[in-house]
């Protein structure tokens, strides 16, 4: 039977392989937050007033609800991920021919390196979307009440600050993605019939 048959639930390999592919969809959706988040911010910046601050708002608040989505598929990747590779390696510890057992061996090594570099960024990422989410919230409560020219300018420190750190984030972002696009490959590979 083919994986994915109604009478059979998905392999292991599978199971990684779909919840990789939601982490990068919701990574590229929290990039093109981002960037809008960015581009309403600099047209608010130029123009300010209620309709170009009610769309860096909620720009901003997309922003900001991606934090738990980033987080919760983070943990479910990492269980998922740590149980696939001991169990992996258990199988690859009982195989009896040496011949197969350094080739999956190899193939776990590289998977789980790449795996590893999920798990290596994600402090980073955190940071970096913590500092632009402060921002945000900072920019966002202070525009609240001051939609001025003058606003602008007195806020121009931390509008930079949020760019920088706008920027740090869809770069980390992307890393990740790399990361994950990478590691989904290799489960593809290994999940080819």
């Amino acid at each position: 039977m083919s994986v994915g048959c109604s009478s059979q639930p998905p392999s292991e390999t599978q199971t990684n392989i779909n919840t990789f592919s939601l982490a990068l969809r919701q990574i590229d959706q929290a990039r093109s937050d981002v960037v809008r988040t960015l581009d309403t911010l600099n047209r608010y910046s130029d123009n300010p007033g209620r309709s170009t601050f009610d769309a860096f708002a909620r720009n901003a608040q997309a922003v900001q609800d991606h934090g738990g989505n980033l987080e919760n598929i983070s943990a479910v990747m990492s269980d998922q991920g740590n149980a696939f590779f001991l169990n992996w390696q258990n199988e690859i510890t009982a195989m009896t021919n040496d011949k197969l057992k350094a080739h999956a061996t190899a193939q776990r090594e590289s998977a789980l390196k790449a795996f590893q570099q999920i798990d290596v960024q994600g402090p980073e990422l955190r940071a970096a979307y913590e500092k632009f989410v402060a921002d945000l919230r900072n920019l966002q409560t202070f525009f609240d009440f001051d939609k001025s020219v003058s606003g602008v300018a007195a806020a121009a420190t931390v509008i930079s600050q949020a760019r920088l750190h706008g920027a740090d984030l869809k770069r980390l972002l992307d890393i990740q993605a790399t990361n994950l696009a990478n590691v989904r490959t290799i489960f593809l590979t290994m999940n080819r019939h």
